[in-house]
């Protein structure tokens, strides 16, 4: 049987265990990652927990892992929990057995309603699927949901291949437009991130819909993150002469895996796509520290057509068109 546990702050041997694990591992994610929770539990009503499971014994090694979000009513903890992308098992043969641990820690607590997201793609995608139909999961689909279908691209080599091939044109030269109007990009950090609070404003305003523009709580959380995370990261393009934030992106990285998060603009026209300045700073960021690959976020799957699902897809697609289907989402009650 695994060794558990399942806390709200790990200790310092645990902790480490737990980043290296997730980071190293090939179904390791951006939402598993602890630098992460601050964000995801700034603005949404969870509280966030550690899920850890070792093979037996002193030492054991670390075989599953899982950043699991209660809801919670005010302070009240409510008997439903999420794990977002996760959990992280770095085999597909692990999952069960870490599933059946980790629901039968979240049964002890109180949870009875677990929603998980394993983070596989084809071809480990089927099985697993099949692996959590056998475990009582039942799979749930909504557009307007967890997205299962991402875009990705490989970032190896020189610069020239990240923006190579016939189907980036565009992209290429709306970055050499962006140049020569003096546009600069660069990391954000700490408060430096208000740009991106204060963008995401401007650019949901100007949609209609100001209520899910981001707000201080989670304008302090990314200030707090960025400040000490070299996991997470915010990046900001500026007009050269005003320095007036023009584009920003929030993108959060593994040891093989960097992940475009959060994107906002201005609503200034220019003759350029305003959110691949910064974007492209972040690929350079995730090339120094090794990064083998891109993952662009969720895209609208076919035959979805909402306009706006429609419009973010466009620009991801400036960068790459290699589509993934990844693991749906699954419930179990019990």
């Amino acid at each position: 049987m695994l060794e558990t546990v399942l806390r709200a702050r790990l200790s310092p041997e645990d902790g480490r265990d737990y980043d290296a694990f997730v980071a190293a591992a090939p179904d390791g994610g951006f939402a598993q990652l602890r630098d992460y929770a601050e964000l995801a539990t700034s603005d949404r009503p969870f509280r966030a927990r550690y899920f850890l499971a070792r093979e037996p014994g002193r030492g054991g090694a670390v075989v599953g892992a899982a950043l699991v979000l209660r809801s919670r009513l005010g302070a009240l903890p409510l008997p439903f929990a999420q794990i977002e992308r996760g959990p992280v098992v770095g085999e597909p043969a692990r999952l069960g057995e870490v599933l059946v641990a980790l629901r039968r820690a979240l049964l002890r607590r109180g949870v009875v309603r677990l929603s998980v997201m394993p983070y596989w793609a084809e071809p480990e995608r089927a099985p697993v699927e099949a692996e959590l139909a056998r475990l009582g999961f039942r799979a749930v689909d909504d557009d307007a949901g967890a997205h299962v279908r991402s875009l990705r691209m490989p970032l190896v080599g020189a610069e020239a291949q990240v923006l190579g091939g016939s189907g980036r044109k565009t992209l290429r030269y709306e970055l050499k437009q962006a140049a020569k109007a003096g546009v600069v990009s660069a990391r954000a950090r700490g408060e430096e991130t208000r740009a991106f609070v204060a963008l995401s404003r401007e650019t949901m305003g100007a949609q209609g819909r100001a209520e899910a523009a981001k707000g201080e709580a989670f304008g302090r959380a990314l200030a707090r993150v960025t400040a000490r995370s070299e996991r997470l990261a915010c990046f900001v393009s500026r007009d050269g002469a005003s320095g007036r934030p023009l584009g920003a992106v929030v993108v959060a990285r593994t040891d093989r895996r960097l992940t475009l998060l959060l994107g906002a603009t201005s609503t200034e026209r220019r003759p350029f796509s305003k959110m691949s300045p910064p974007l492209l700073e972040a690929i350079r960021w995730g090339r120094g520290h090794g990064v083998q690959e891109l993952d662009l976020g969720g895209v609208p799957r076919e035959g979805d057509t909402d306009p706006k699902r429609a419009a973010i897809a466009a620009f991801k697609l400036g960068f790459s068109r290699d589509t993934v289907d990844l693991v749906r989402e699954h419930v179990r009650w019990g």
